[in-house]
């Protein structure tokens, strides 16, 4: 008896915890262990008082978020309201650069730099109207660090993987936004406000732990398939007896070529070249009178030159026709610049810079001081170089006509190229301020060596 009664006096005490468990919320936090069952029944019990605001006030504040969030949610803030609220994202960015100060000359120093110049690329949720572009900025300031990364450690797979992780990461980035928010971030003109949907169409149920699919399209206009009914009640027989005629002719057998006419020589039209001459069309036949015109071919709109710092980080060039005159002062030498679709212009940056973009440029010269990572050139025409000070890598993919002017602290740089031609690399010679002139190889041999068993490379003689 004696134990029976320990054994209900422990049920007991289980279903007054149980009980005071069933009126809790649920919490990620891990719960400290209690002594004795009574000594977790104090400690978990909630008071009256806090059960009764989570029941009165809570769902008060859940609806009133709702409501707000339908006012003001999503809605675009002004231009002068954007640097306020880029503010938290800006500390993070300092953050982060403190850190990477703070490793200099660790190990894996170079891990943390190539973060440290990528993760400005969250910020272009603020770059307005090629946010694509930003994003690959943020990618080649950081690959500075990442060949680093793939030099030193290059017999370990673990950091080459890691490497590859991270540079998929703004692949999908870029991805994601070039299919999305293709000109920057799209925001909602009308909150609370839902897509519009077909009137027969019913919404689809939204999957759990996801976004509901899109709505169905709008059913095909009712006179969609009118040609074609058209057509194929043109092609039915006529009647019966067309179709009696046809199988009583082709059960003549040879006979049925009885009907057919004789071709005669005059007939010919190999034999009589008049019949040829008579049958061609001619080569240009003069529009009828009234005919429309054809639609002229739809003129390309220029848009503004526009010289702008974005998000503190990135100075955008863009759309400059034959000024000779263009000037960027870097401040901050984690600053980049991009040039973009400019023709017959001078671009000079002044100041130290992290690195430099030309893209799409046409008889284009950009000159500038110190850079840190790299300058690209791609998909660019008649384009010249300058560097006044240091510059360690030069990256030159599918442009024509490259001139890369180099002073005596850049003159070890490393030239890397892919599918370009007429390329040259002048490099000072002597006190004057002259210049030699090399060719960058364009044209390549490559043989099979069977000893090594691996293709090997060399440099055509014909350069």
């Amino acid at each position: 008896m004696e134990n029976l009664d320990g054994i209900v006096k422990r049920l007991e005490a289980a279903t007054v915890r149980l009980e005071a468990l069933s009126h809790q919320k649920p919490s990620l936090a891990p719960k400290p262990a209690a002594t004795s069952g009574t000594a977790n029944h104090v400690s978990e019990e909630i008071p009256s008082i806090v059960k009764q605001y989570d029941e009165q006030i809570e769902d008060l504040l859940l609806n009133f978020f709702t409501l707000c969030s339908k006012i003001g949610g999503q809605k675009e803030p002004d231009a002068s309201q954007l640097p306020a609220k880029m503010e938290p994202i800006i500390k993070l960015n300092e953050e982060i650069l403190r850190f990477k100060e703070s490793k200099r000359n660790t190990q894996f120093f170079n891990h943390i730099s190539a973060m440290a110049e990528g993760i400005p690329a969250v910020a272009w949720i603020s770059v307005k109207p090629t946010p694509v572009p930003y994003i690959k900025e943020m990618l080649d300031a950081s690959m500075f660090f990442v060949n680093r990364v793939r030099k030193d450690f290059k017999a370990d797979q673990l950091h080459q993987d890691w490497v590859n992780a991270w540079c998929e990461i703004f692949s999908g980035l870029s991805k994601y936004v070039k299919q999305y928010h293709t000109t920057g971030l799209v925001w909602n003109s009308a909150p609370g406000a839902t897509p519009p949907t077909s009137a027969t169409a019913k919404p689809a149920p939204a999957s759990k732990g996801g976004p509901a699919p899109p709505p169905p399209p709008p059913p095909p206009p009712a006179d969609l398939f009118a040609d074609l009914k058209a057509s194929s009640s043109a092609s039915k027989p006529a009647s019966d007896s067309d179709r009696q005629a046809l199988f009583s002719a082709i059960n003549k057998g040879e006979a049925i070529t009885s009907s057919l006419k004789k071709v005669t020589s005059e007939m010919q039209t190999h034999k009589n070249p008049g019949l040829r001459a008579g049958a061609t069309v001619p080569a240009n036949v003069a529009p009828a009178k009234g005919a429309p015109a054809p639609a002229r071919a739809q003129q390309v709109v220029s848009k503004p030159p526009r010289l702008e710092l974005e998000n503190f980080k990135n100075w955008v060039v863009e759309n400059y026709r034959d000024n000779k005159n263009i000037v960027v002062e870097i401040n901050d030498m984690k600053q980049t610049v991009y040039v973009y679709k400019c023709e017959n212009s001078v671009l000079q940056v002044k100041g130290k810079v992290n690195s430099v973009t030309i893209d799409s440029c046409k008889k284009t010269s950009v000159v500038f001081e110190n850079l840190l990572s790299q300058v690209e050139i791609i998909n660019c025409q008649s384009i010249e170089v300058q560097s006044l000070g240091a510059l360690p890598t030069i990256s030159i993919q599918k442009t024509d006509g490259c001139q890369v002017y180099l002073s005596k602290d850049s003159i070890s740089a490393e030239i890397v190229t892919s599918k370009s031609s007429e390329m040259n690399v002048l490099v000072p010679s002597g006190p004057d301020g002259d210049f030699v002139e090399f060719p960058i190889p364009e044209q390549f041999k490559t043989v099979y060596n069977v000893g090594k068993k691996k293709l090997e490379t060399t440099v055509s003689d014909i350069v």
